[in-house]
This record gives structure tokens, C-alpha cells and sequence, in this order.
């Protein structure tokens, strides 16, 4: 008998998915539109303007929400969810197939074309087209919308002009200083956000090294002026305005402990005693009996 309602029902599940699923849209609500994916496209006002890194990091920001799986053009998953998904109870053997077999639809909503606008407006400025246009048509048929967004670059990349360091007389601004000698932010070079994070990420590792212990590359802001006429991006390096004296501040070596019986064993462990060497030397042993 048991057997005979497995075979029924699976019966009953393959006529769904045959007679849903080859869009999976078919048992959605009217009004309702199901999200199928977008494309993104670059136009430059000049074709000579290199555009193959930024063309190749635009199509990370369209990622999300992602749209449901298909295979063809068979969303059974989709189809399974829409079909036994019973708003109206959150428990039942019909929201249990739903959540076990099916795949809640993803549904397209005006929210996701301007996320996408933004996004891609971010990334282009990432990489120094600061003047974008972001234009998004939609495409599909029936319930299924996909989207198209063509990103108008109208102004080339800007070009890095002078790197300015912090001023200030403290320890720490001097040695920036020093270190602006060696920045990968070289005069001329295209404006790429990506340099910027290298550049603070090698100069907070120097800074480390040195003894500024509690730097990060999150405690360094670049200032970027591209208002510039001469289509130069003026950058200013400064320190955020929550960097506090204890990040500025410069550790040094202080106590000295050498244990010559060190043992993960008996580490921590009560009966040990020191000799001090001098006054910043101590030798730490475990006692005898």
C-alpha cells in the first residue's frame, strides 16, 4: 500500500515538473516576474581608450541575487516550490517537499536594476572612469525578466599626479615620509583602486615591522581630488580621524624572559623560579627537587 502512495505521488511529481517546469513561471503569481540573470556591456566615447581590465570586473558586481538554476530552459526546481508551497501553513507535508525538492523563486524587482547601476557606477570609478553613465533596459518573455545594463564610460581613466604624505612631525608621519620615496603610486601611471590598497597595505606592513605594532591598512585614508583640469587624480594620504595616539605609537622591546626548560607540559605550572641577568633579562626555571 505504502509503496503504491510512493509511486503515486512520484507519478503526480513528474506531471508537475512536465507540465511546469519548462520555465518554471508557470504557477507564479500575476504580476510576478521571474529573475533570470543580466549582462553588462561597456561603450567608451573613444575606442581607444583601454577598457579590457574594467570590462573584465564588471560582471562581479551583477552577481547577486543570483538567479535560479536551470537546466535548458527547465527551472524544476522552481517548478516543485511554486507547486507545493502552502503560504498559508509553515509546517505540512506540502512545505516540506517545497523546501526539500523545490527552490523559492527569485523574483525581479526594480531594486535589483538600481543595486546594479550602483554597483557598476563604483567599479567603473574603481578603475578612473569617474563619468559614467549606467543605462538598463529589460529583457524577456512572458513572466521572465533578464536584465541589460550598458555602462557609457564618457570620460577616460584619470591619471595620477602628485602623492601627498602626511606633514606632521611625529615619529610615524616622519617615516612616511621616507617611505614615499619607494610608492607604487607612481606620477602618470592610471588611476586603479586596487594600487591604492597595495600602496597603504605595504606601508602599514613597513610600519609594523618597524615597531608600530597596532597599525592597520584600515587606519589609512587616500584623498582623491579629481577636479583637477588637466584630468589628474591629486592624491593626499592622511590617518583616519579615529586613529587613536596608541596606533601612532612605537613599541619597543622591554622585558626579556628566556625559560632554557620550557615544556608544554608543565607550562604555567606552579615551581618555577627566575634569576635576573640584568635589568631587562631574566632566566625562568622550574625548581628542583
Amino acid at each position: 500500500m505504502k509503496t503504491n502512495h510512493i509511486i503515486h505521488f512520484l507519478g503526480y511529481l513528474l506531471v508537475v515538473l512536465l507540465l511546469s517546469s519548462c520555465t518554471g513561471t508557470l504557477l507564479l503569481p500575476k504580476g510576478e516576474q521571474l529573475y533570470t540573470g543580466a549582462k553588462v556591456k561597456v561603450k567608451a566615447a573613444d575606442k581607444k581608450w583601454k577598457t579590457g581590465q574594467l570590462e573584465a570586473a564588471l560582471p562581479q558586481a551583477i552577481v547577486l541575487p543570483r538567479p535560479n538554476r536551470h537546466l535548458g530552459w527547465i527551472r524544476g526546481g522552481v517548478a516543485v516550490y511554486n507547486t507545493f508551497h502552502n503560504p498559508n501553513k509553515e509546517k505540512g507535508f506540502r512545505n516540506w517537499i517545497a523546501e526539500k525538492l523545490g527552490k523559492p523563486p527569485v523574483l525581479f524587482t526594480e531594486d535589483i536594476a538600481a543595486t546594479h547601476q550602483k554597483s557598476l557606477t563604483a567599479v567603473a570609478a574603481d578603475f578612473g572612469y569617474f563619468d559614467v553613465n549606467v543605462v538598463t533596459k529589460k529583457a524577456g518573455l512572458g513572466k521572465r525578466t533578464k536584465l541589460k545594463h550598458t555602462v557609457h564610460l564618457l570620460k577616460p581613466a584619470k591619471i595620477l599626479g602628485n602623492l601627498s604624505f602626511p606633514t606632521d612631525s611625529g615619529a610615524v608621519e616622519q617615516r612616511l615620509m621616507q617611505l614615499k620615496t619607494s610608492t607604487l603610486l607612481k606620477a602618470g601611471m592610471p588611476y586603479n583602486f586596487q594600487m591604492l590598497k597595495l600602496e597603504r597595505m605595504r606601508l602599514t606592513d613597513t610600519l609594523r615591522n618597524e615597531g608600530w605594532f597596532y597599525l592597520s591598512p584600515d587606519h589609512l585614508l587616500f584623498l582623491a581630488d579629481t577636479l583637477q583640469q588637466t584630468g589628474e587624480v591629486r592624491l593626499t594620504l592622511r590617518f583616519k580621524d579615529d586613529v587613536t595616539m596608541v596606533e601612532k605609537r612605537r613599541y619597543r622591546i622591554g622585558e626579556i624572559l628566556i625559560y632554557p626548560d620550557y615544556d608544554l607540559k608543565i607550562a604555567g605550572q606552579m615551581g618555577q623560579q627566575m634569576d635576573e641577568v640584568d635589568d631587562c633579562i631574566g632566566v625562568v626555571y622550574s625548581e628542583k627537587a
